[in-house]
């Protein structure tokens, strides 16, 4: 019923040429980047959300009371080119600005998202590799005292014949 000493050799062998196998492969290391800034809270999209809108009246700087009429006139000016063109050019530029920033927004969000989770996959599988490293210590105990016990069992089988 017991396994002849040359089936447990055999055994003994493969296990041997496995180990060695396992040994010999080129172990995988892997880093992982440092967090990043989250997007969403990046100085540009800071600019772009701030400045979504056109500023209708372009600053001038006033210098005594010539200064002072000069910008009413400008402002007066420039508000009624404003008006003028609104219809044609600015509520659309606006629109088209606005939705461009939500987007913007959009984006941020998902790839912060995808970062998160990114990291949580890093992490499993940092805990994964660890595992397998224990495994693997693991493995080679109990090869090693199998082993062993294949060799006392062998010496006792000769000492019986």
């Amino acid at each position: 019923m017991g396994a002849s000493p040359v089936r447990s050799r055999v055994i003994v062998e493969e296990l041997r040429d496995a180990l060695v196998e396992l040994q010999a492969r080129p172990r995988v290391d892997v880093t992982f980047a440092e967090p990043s800034e989250p997007m969403a809270d990046a100085k540009e999209l800071a600019y772009l959300n701030g400045r979504h809108a056109l500023d209708p009246l372009p600053p001038t700087p006033a210098r005594g009371a010539l200064g002072s009429l000069r910008r009413a006139v400008r402002r007066g000016a420039s508000r009624w080119v404003a008006w003028v063109i609104e219809r044609y050019y600015l509520r659309d530029e606006r629109t088209f600005l606005e939705n461009l920033v939500r987007v913007q927004n959009r984006f941020a969000e998902r790839a912060d998202r995808s970062d998160r989770h990114m990291r949580q996959l890093a992490s499993a599988f940092e805990r994964l590799v660890a595992q397998a490293e224990s495994v693997k210590e693991r493995g080679e105990i109990l090869h090693r005292l199998l082993e062993e016990r294949i060799e006392l069992l062998d010496a006792a089988l000769k000492k019986q014949r």
